[in-house]
């Protein structure tokens, strides 16, 4: 279990989608992995989520291989509501990416 748990990636999204229906609706509820078996969701304008810097290795011309760091300049926790500003977050390179909608 230590292995597991001293290789593991945290604070990475592993999922993001649009709110559709309630009070949140329009907003981003983007999952964020505190271990492998632990993950916490918070909800964000998309206004707030930027994309600060691309990892990888696009200048060697690979073509989406490249993990990202997003800033996330204002959200809640879905679970409490509690209200926290400034976080940064890694989005894994072998995530899949809608690059129309949230403009890499």
């Amino acid at each position: 279990m230590y292995g597991m748990l001293s290789i593991a990636d945290k604070q990475s999204v592993s999922f993001i989608e649009v709110v559709e229906e309630g009070e949140h609706a329009g907003m981003l509820r983007i999952t964020i992995q505190d271990s492998p078996l632990v993950s916490h969701k918070i909800l964000a304008n998309v206004r707030d989520v930027q994309s600060v810097m691309s990892l990888g290795s696009e200048d060697l011309g690979a073509d989406d291989v490249d993990a990202n760091i997003i800033e996330v300049k204002s959200y809640i926790t879905e679970k409490d509501g509690v209200q926290h500003k400034n976080a940064s977050f890694a989005v894994p390179a072998d995530a899949f990416r809608d690059k129309p909608f949230l403009e890499w």
